[in-house]
């Protein structure tokens, strides 16, 4: 039998699990938000400490240079270098830590290859530095092997930064990568540029032009470098790999050579291998193979963008159905408590109420319900039976003994009838008598 507690508890379940449904919903979403709030972070210690172990190591190489480069270095070099050491394998450890919670929380196979390269380099330099005091290093060696390391952590800090959804390439495609090759062109854009001009003067190029191109074109190599080691994540697309292969295939194939056969032509003081026309089609070519990076880019931003605005229509549309449910759910349990439990119950305390008073004659219908409001209606109506079924009993009782009363007067009225008669013959003999 369906009891009324039973289909209560029902109702009352169907509108929990709605509840418990949006409440998993919402708790999963706060816990990918607390996810990533740890994960970035994360980031930014890591990138924090890199950049300040970058710093003193660039410290630590120029005061190595200086103990190298000296017969005799004072002990006051000795001891800034052995301060400057500290602090770099400070910042060092610190990084190393963050990354391997940052690993811990989300494994990423580049990010740990990197960090293993960087451990690697790292440690060179860890050994390179008794070699410094014992001048069995030279400055070369020594500068090559910092340096190394700086750039090393600098890779490891743009790996860590990489993209991992849709909403992170937007940003980082268009605020990094596109900032990187927009630079590049621009640098190798003015490369070209005072290039054709020397070329088409057919002098040499001057020791102060040839530092600004010198300065100009450690830029280009810089962001050379970083376009060249995104390739290699595994999280990179294809479509950007191959703008970078053919990227490298120009830029840094006949362009490159091109480049190196006029600074050797101008060195040696003979004529440019070609005229500044030729010179400003070549590097067109090759500086337009980096624009054509971009383009891939915004291609590729665009298709995020579209990622992001379908997981966004998904999820309102998700919340919206969920609404749609629970507001159904929630309708659904009014109804039946209002048209199922109270409405008969009002009834019945109307039927109730009437027979209290005295109205025998309300009309109460039959139930075929099996729970309680049913079985309260029938007794309901058993109950007017009952006391209906009484009352005409009592009335019948109560006709009974009218008739009885009804006999007895009228036995006393003859027995009245009588004595006055025996009265009267009574008086009439007492009358004779005198």
């Amino acid at each position: 039998m369906k009891t009324l507690q039973t289909k209560t508890i029902a109702m009352l379940s169907c509108m929990l699990v709605v509840a418990l449904v949006l409440a998993v919903l919402l708790i999963l979403n706060a816990l990918n938000e607390r996810h990533d709030a740890e994960r970035y972070g994360m980031m930014e210690k890591i990138a924090g400490n890199l950049n300040a172990m970058a710093g003193w190591q660039g410290i630590e190489r120029g005061t190595g240079a200086v103990i190298i480069g000296e017969t005799n270095p004072s002990a006051a070099i000795l001891n800034t270098f052995d301060d400057v050491v500290k602090k770099v394998d400070a910042e060092a450890q610190l990084a190393s830590s963050e990354i391997k919670r940052l690993l811990e929380s989300e494994a990423d196979a580049d990010i740990e290859k990197k960090f293993t390269e960087w451990l690697s380099i790292l440690s060179a330099v860890q050994s390179s530095r008794s070699k410094v005091k014992a001048a069995q290093i030279t400055s070369k060696e020594w500068i090559s092997v910092t340096t190394k390391n700086v750039k090393n952590a600098f890779a490891l800090r743009a790996i860590v930064f990489s993209p991992h959804n849709p909403r992170e390439k937007v940003f980082y495609y268009n605020a990094v990568v596109r900032a990187n090759v927009a630079t590049l062109c621009e640098y190798a854009g003015r490369e070209r540029a005072t290039l054709a001009a020397i070329i088409a003067t057919g002098n040499s190029i001057s020791f102060e032009q040839r530092d600004t191109l010198k300065f100009w074109r450690s830029i280009v190599d810089d962001n050379v470098e970083k376009m060249l080691a995104l390739k290699t994540l595994s999280t990179t697309p294809t479509s950007l790999v191959e703008g970078i292969n053919h990227f490298e295939k120009e830029f840094l194939g006949p362009y490159q050579q091109l480049r190196k056969q006029i600074y050797a032509a101008s060195a040696n003081e003979t004529t440019y291998p070609v005229n500044s026309t030729e010179w400003i089609e070549s590097a067109t070519k090759a500086i337009d193979t980096g624009l054509a990076i971009s383009n891939v880019i915004g291609n590729i931003s665009a298709e995020a963008a579209k990622d992001i605005n379908f997981i966004a229509s998904s999820a309102i549309i998700l919340n919206f159905a969920l609404f749609g449910v629970a507001v159904l759910v929630f309708s659904i349990s009014i109804y039946a408590l209002r048209f199922l439990i109270i409405k008969p119950i009002v009834n019945l305390v109307t039927v109730i109420e009437a027979i209290a008073a005295g109205d025998l004659s309300v009309h109460i219908p039959p139930s075929d319900r099996q729970d309680e409001i049913g079985l309260l209606t029938n007794a309901a109506k058993t109950m007017q039976s009952e006391w209906h079924k009484l009352i005409l009993d009592v009335y019948a009782h109560s006709a009974s003994v009218h008739t009885a009363a009804q006999q007895i007067v009228s036995s006393i009225e003859e027995q009245a009838a009588t004595t006055n008669q025996m009265s009267a013959s009574v008086a009439e003999i007492t009358s004779t008598m005198e």
